[in-house]
């Protein structure tokens, strides 16, 4: 294999681990067939639901900084130890790293609180509940040897 393809190889994988491991959490509307007993004992608040990560503009900005994460745990085969060396991943666009809503500044912990699921944590999150009095945060679930880092953003617990 000469270098070229084995460039296009890694870029090729690194892409389809960036589609892959950023995954949004969808909510079925309120009072809809689809709202179950799981979604009801989540342990986010019900008025969570009003929430969709599709269209809110902070869950999007999460998104958004989803690829960042993911490529550079995919270079580094770690997170960042601060948020800044995102920019360090070449071709890498860092979206703005505050809140659309609030304008404050998103936090970033790499111990930051448990996620829904065991074996989750969310790593970067609103400052403020400035969404119906909840936060948006991104949740990771970190890799078993041979897995892909995956990340989510989630209405915070």
């Amino acid at each position: 294999m000469t270098t070229t393809n084995v460039k296009r190889l890694v870029l090729a994988v690194l892409m389809v681990a960036v589609a892959a491991g950023c995954a949004g959490t969808k909510q079925p509307p309120a009072g809809s067939r689809a709202t179950t007993k799981k979604t009801q004992s989540s342990r986010a608040p019900a008025s969570s639901s009003r929430l969709n990560s599709n269209t809110d503009p902070c869950a999007m900005r999460l998104h958004d900084l989803c690829a960042p994460l993911l490529l550079f745990y995919a270079r580094y085969q770690q997170l960042p130890t601060k948020i800044d060396e995102l920019a360090q991943v070449p071709g890498v666009s860092v979206p703005e790293l505050a809140c659309p809503a609030s304008g404050a500044k998103y936090v970033y912990n790499l111990n930051g609180p448990s996620g829904r699921d065991a074996g989750t944590r969310i790593i970067l999150y609103d400052a403020t509940p400035a969404h119906a009095g909840h936060r948006w945060g991104i949740e990771v679930r970190e890799p078993t040897p041979g897995q892909a880092l995956v990340a989510k953003v989630v209405v915070m617990p």
